[in-house]
């Protein structure tokens, strides 16, 4: 399964594509991770943002250190 995030620039028209890095437990078995973090970056009129998916902010939660195991933990 794929879950793709998608979002344009419409003053020139590119387009940038990100997924989720940090997929929940039930979705870790069949969702397609992304695992290259800086497609996570891109330029937005000359600044740096960082795009996330949903549940990919826990990723800077403290209260999830303790269960980070395996990827989970060289993701954090």
């Amino acid at each position: 399964m794929w879950n793709l995030f998608t979002f344009a620039d419409l003053r020139s028209d590119a387009l940038h594509f990100t997924g989720k890095s940090y997929p929940t437990t039930g979705q870790a078995k069949g969702l397609l991770r992304i695992t290259n973090l800086e497609t996570h970056f891109t330029d937005l009129n000359g600044q740096s943002a960082l795009i996330l998916g949903c549940h990919d902010l826990t990723i800077f939660s403290p209260r999830s250190n303790a269960k980070a195991k395996g990827w989970r933990s060289d993701v954090k």
